[in-house]
């Protein structure tokens, strides 16, 4: 069996704004696989590229954090997966 290069994964984001709050908001992209290794400069450039993307809603000033979580995933090891931008 091969392994997919892609994946579908439906992602919970939480974008706390320092002017705004908080806004929550929920987004199913399809991205490719992630690389293995999470420690690797790879991975690193998977999640600024793939996931922190996907993140914002078009607030471009003062301070902001994002805080993502996989809820669905066409690869079951990613749910549940997080990722913190920002902070």
């Amino acid at each position: 069996m091969v392994a997919p290069q892609q994946v579908t994964v439906t992602l919970h984001i939480d974008n706390i704004y320092e002017l705004y709050g908080t806004v929550e908001t929920t987004a199913t992209v399809t991205i490719p696989v992630p690389p293995i290794d999470e420690d690797s400069d790879a991975y690193d450039d998977w999640r600024q590229e793939h996931i922190f993307a996907v993140t914002g809603t078009g607030r471009t000033e003062g301070n902001a954090a994002y805080f993502v979580r996989i809820t669905a995933s066409t690869i079951p090891d990613l749910l549940g997966r997080e990722f913190e931008f920002g902070i």
